[in-house]
């Protein structure tokens, strides 16, 4: 390709880049005014096994839908980027109002909030590799509210400042999105950090798969992220229907008192 070429190739692809980044922030600035919300819920749902999931992003939510999707086909979905990505998943998948809700049996996993948010950073801003090959995942939003740059106590105080109507999945407040967002409440709600001994009995009830473990990061404690009890009590504020609904009050306590005297 001549050197005019590759210049007209390298102009068009960045007009389009910005169209979409102009796009997107109208519609962010449109849902901030009318009141609207800028997620919507999302299900895993097997109609002839009468269930369906409702995803809580970052609450092995890529683990379970492997499961679900093993019940089904032998698929070799051998990490987080391809299970998003496999077809299957794609066809169960519903977004927003769950069709004959009444006739699923609808479930969910909530994880501990403090714990959870780390997981949401360190996956959107400390994964390099995974940055490196689709790009920072919030350079549009808000209109790159969010900075790749953010250290964790930036990136707590700026979500501590987002409405739940206008957060990301990957830190909305998971009873927000349980209890406001989506239309369907979840019969059951499990925690992640049992599901060891709860998600059994959905294997074995409804032919899943084994669970798998996607997203993994070894090597670091959640806890060591928490720099103060400011900022322990900031985050708890933000998440408190998290907090109280589904029972993370001796997690908060715990993390509170490694800065008590």
């Amino acid at each position: 390709m001549s050197e005019s070429g590759s210049l007209k190739r390298a102009f068009v692809t960045g007009f389009y880049s910005q169209l979409r980044k102009l796009a997107k922030l109208l519609l962010h600035a449109g849902k901030a005014a009318t009141g609207g919300h800028i997620e919507k819920p999302e299900f895993v749902a097997i109609s002839d096994k009468n269930v369906a999931y409702l995803v809580v992003s970052k609450a092995a939510c890529s683990s379970i839908k492997k499961s679900m999707v093993a019940g089904i086909v032998n698929d070799d979905i051998e990490d987080n980027y391809s299970i998003h990505q496999n077809q299957k998943v794609a066809e169960l998948t519903v977004r927003g109002r769950l069709p004959d809700a009444d006739r699923y049996h609808v479930f969910t996993y909530v994880r501990n909030p403090f714990s959870r948010i780390v997981s949401s950073y360190i996956n959107k801003f400390e994964d390099f590799e995974k940055i490196r090959m689709v790009g920072f995942e919030y350079a549009d939003y808000l209109g790159g509210y969010l900075k790749m740059s953010d250290s964790f106590s930036v990136f707590v105080d700026k979500i501590c400042n987002i409405p739940d109507r206008l957060s990301d999945r990957h830190f909305m407040a998971q009873h927000y999105l349980i209890h406001t967002l989506s239309p369907v409440v979840p019969e059951q709600i499990e925690k992640l950090e049992e599901i060891e001994s709860s998600f059994p009995a959905f294997t074995q009830k409804y032919g899943f798969g084994d669970i798998p473990h996607f997203n993994r990061t070894g090597g670091y404690n959640y806890e060591d992220y928490y720099s103060s009890v400011e900022m322990v009590d900031q985050v708890y504020r933000r998440y408190r229907d998290d907090v109280e609904h589904f029972g993370y009050q001796a997690e908060y306590e715990r993390l509170r008192s490694r800065f008590e005297v």
